[in-house]
């Protein structure tokens, strides 16, 4: 008796849906997923749905995502290593290589890479359909 798997993979929606943001729609993840009053996740819009997309991807390590092997910067990783200037200065790049890869940013004028007691501060300024956005600064400690 052979088993057989089924796959449901979501259907693709269309760019041109005709109430969707310009910059997109997601779900709020930042300190856990809440419920808004009509009993679905809370969602965000926009810039801060792009945002969150974007500070998602630098936290995230190439490789976490089966399908999409070279999603992510992996900054964490970067927490414990020396902080030379010449790996700040590689994981500045590939900051700035992630920040590109999303299709909502048209580009990325200023990145920074610093260490912290204990860690790493990113800030980027990127630029997109609707304009200039200044990204919160991103953090990461040991």
């Amino acid at each position: 008796m052979s088993s057989m798997f089924r796959f449901f993979l979501p259907a693709p929606v269309p760019r041109s849906v005709p109430d969707a943001p310009p910059l997109g729609r997601d779900i709020y993840a930042a300190g856990g997923l809440q419920v808004a009053a009509d009993g679905d996740y809370r969602t965000i819009e926009d810039k801060e749905a792009l945002e969150q997309a974007l500070l998602r991807r630098l936290v995230t390590s190439p490789g976490e995502y089966a399908f999409h092997p070279d999603y992510g910067a992996g900054v964490r990783r970067a927490v414990n290593r020396s902080g030379s200037r010449a790996q700040l200065t590689q994981l500045r790049n590939l900051v700035l290589t992630q920040l590109r890869a999303d299709e909502r940013v048209r580009a990325v004028p200023a990145v920074s890479v610093t260490r912290i007691e204990r860690g790493i501060r990113i800030t980027a300024t990127v630029t997109t359909s609707g304009g200039v956005l200044t990204l919160r600064p991103l953090e990461v400690t040991a």
